[in-house]
């Protein structure tokens, strides 16, 4: 718990640190995102995702970036139970909850600053809980599992600067989490520190 709570504090830390910065010589974004998620090795598959992230851009194409993130799922299964003589038709179900906290770096491609594609990578943190219950012969078992660990994610998306501030987007996700690899798509809106409105040329690297 100590090593999470640390991990936490330094990534508050450095969010607060690169923010400043692009603040005194670039832009940074605040954005607040949502979607589809499919959880791998689940009964259904179908979930939800939301997060929250600070991006710190400078005057080249390579900026820092922050995440915080909360998915879920629930679903079920229908199962047919032999007992001696007779099948009795019954469902089995299952739910995941996952938060993480994840930093790394990301790269503006094709970016004009009003138009961006942009690629971003995360390291961190996840807090995964997977929940199941499942048929042992005639039994029904239930299994409470933690899945904690480091996790991986990466974003490939696009957005449109909207007015002087407002950005919106859209993004495909892949991550590791918990032990499983999930994608996500999902639809992205941000507010711009920043000081342009017409297009320019692509930053240098």
């Amino acid at each position: 718990m100590r090593k999470k709570v640390i991990f936490v504090v330094f990534c508050l830390v450095w969010c607060v640190t690169v923010t400043v910065q692009a603040q005194q010589h670039g832009w940074a974004q605040y954005s607040f995102s949502g979607g589809y998620e499919n959880f791998a090795h689940t009964y259904e598959k179908s979930g939800y995702m939301f997060t929250a992230d600070v991006e710190a851009h400078g005057r080249r194409k390579i900026f820092g970036a922050f995440l915080v993130g909360m998915s879920a799922y629930e679903g079920l299964q229908p199962v047919w139970v032999d007992y001696g003589k007779e099948r009795i038709s019954d469902n089995i179900s299952d739910r995941r909850t996952q938060i993480i906290f994840a930093a790394g770096p990301g790269f503006d491609f094709l970016s004009n600053h009003i138009d961006r594609f942009y690629l971003s990578l995360y390291g961190g943190y996840a807090i995964v809980n997977y929940e199941y219950d499942y048929f042992n012969a005639k039994v029904r078992e239930f299994r409470d599992e933690s899945r904690n660990g480091l996790t991986g994610l990466m974003r490939l998306g696009y957005e449109h600067q909207c007015g002087r501030s407002w950005a919106i987007g859209a993004f495909l996700q892949g991550a590791y989490i918990g032990e499983e690899l999930n994608w996500a798509v999902g639809v992205r809106i941000g507010f711009r520190t920043s000081d342009f409105h017409t297009k320019r040329l692509p930053a240098t690297y």
